[in-house]
């Protein structure tokens, strides 16, 4: 059996990573869309005629495990994603040599930009907006604030119901 050509490789593993890249948007959407009215529905739970502590507690509970499962689907479609961009970055290296100091040609697009945000995460800001972020860790961030969130809703909800008791 002859071996594939290295522009078959490449499309086999582009074909991988853009399949997996795009179902990562795509369950980070969805996840908002959930969040969003997950949240609309708790605090319509708050307002006085509408009032139901166990309804928005059931909201707010969901809103946290929610936030967990799609965070740990996120860290799966990441794992997968790496997989292909490390196999892109091994065909990138038969493109030709490095440029100067090391630093990838413009070729080496996935090699380049692994070497650039590496050199931008080196340099600390005390003030977190500087630092450089990536999708993983605006990710992160948007999981832990609506999970956490539901989590200190659920517990209002539940000193809400005590004190109305």
């Amino acid at each position: 059996m002859n071996k594939p050509s290295m522009i078959d490789q490449r499309k086999y593993v582009w074909d991988y990573f853009t399949v997996h890249a795009s179902q990562r948007l795509t369950t980070f959407n969805f996840y908002l869309v959930i969040s969003i009215l997950l949240v609309t529905g708790i605090c319509t739970t708050f307002k006085s005629d509408l009032y139901n502590p166990h309804i928005g507690f059931a909201l707010a509970f969901t809103l946290s495990f929610l936030s967990f499962i799609f965070w740990k689907l996120d860290e799966r479609n990441r794992e997968v994603i790496g997989i292909a961009e490390q196999a892109l970055m091994l065909i990138e290296k038969d493109l030709g040599p490095d440029g100067q100091n090391g630093e990838p040609h413009f070729l080496q697009i996935f090699n380049r930009e692994k070497y650039q945000t590496d050199k931008l995460r080196e340099i600390k800001n005390n003030r977190f907006w500087k630092n450089h972020l990536c999708y993983s860790d605006c990710f992160r961030f948007v999981f832990r604030t609506f999970g956490w969130g539901g989590v200190a809703l659920s517990f209002l909800q539940v000193v809400m119901f005590i004190e109305n008791t």
